[in-house]
């Protein structure tokens, strides 16, 4: 699974069960302002809104009192950490109702991270929390940017 997939299921979660396929590009106009590409998603019911919210409500604890603590912001917010058991990834979902973002650390060549038993614990406890950085420092600056735009 890549990066790009694993957002777009966690998407799915902030959304409240639609699903959409993710985007790049959402349009193109040209300069007099008309559309030549409209790509803009239109989301589908996936999943049922209880089990949502019971998996919304797991991954909030996730942040406000699990691994993903210092990932909290001043809002509500959603996320889940991880590592495979291989020692080849580290990672970071999370989301608010606005925006999903994952932070992924590993090596290209799917090679192990290294360091033995302890030292992926070790990595890991410093990986996830280097995970969590971007997602915590971003987060605040795009939220706000999608507010101004809309």
């Amino acid at each position: 699974m890549t990066p790009l997939e694993l957002t777009n299921a966690y998407a799915t979660l902030a959304s409240g069960g639609w699903y959409a396929p993710p985007t790049l590009i959402l349009q193109v106009r040209d300069s007099q302002g008309r559309r030549l590409l409209d790509n803009t998603p239109r989301p589908q019911p996936e999943l049922q809104s209880k089990a949502v919210a019971q998996l919304n409500q797991m991954m909030q604890a996730v942040v406000t009192s699990g691994t993903g603590r210092s990932a909290q912001l001043n809002r509500p917010a959603a996320g889940k950490t991880g590592t495979t058991s291989a020692e080849r990834d580290i990672w970071f979902v999370g989301y608010t109702l606005e925006l999903v973002a994952s932070v992924w650390l590993g090596n290209d060549d799917n090679s192990k991270i290294g360091g033995g038993a302890t030292g992926v614990k070790s990595q890991h406890r410093s990986g996830v929390n280097l995970c969590k950085k971007p997602w915590k420092i971003s987060l605040p600056s795009f939220s706000k940017a999608i507010r101004t735009s809309a």
